[in-house]
């Protein structure tokens, strides 16, 4: 399994498996002032630890995603680019 990243804007993140099956989404919605995002798991049931490694590895690439885009905001407001 591994995930593919979509449109940044959207901040999508897809998690698919060898077969190219969805095996889990996350959708950001933090835009919405209710909520921050919504990550849903498509397969039912998961086997072993399977669901572990669904919502760990999801947490982490969203991790890996805020980490990157906020180096990105730095890199450009440390070359004049904002603010």
């Amino acid at each position: 399994m591994f995930w593919k990243g979509g449109v940044s804007a959207t901040a999508f993140l897809k998690l698919v498996d060898d077969q190219g099956n969805t095996v889990a989404t996350y959708k950001n919605e933090a835009y919405s002032g209710n909520v921050m995002g919504k990550f849903e798991i498509f397969v039912s049931p998961l086997e072993g630890n399977e669901l572990d490694e669904v919502i760990v590895s999801g947490l982490a690439m969203l991790s890996e995603q805020k980490t990157s885009m906020g180096q990105t905001a730095a890199n450009m407001a440390s070359a004049g680019g904002m603010g």
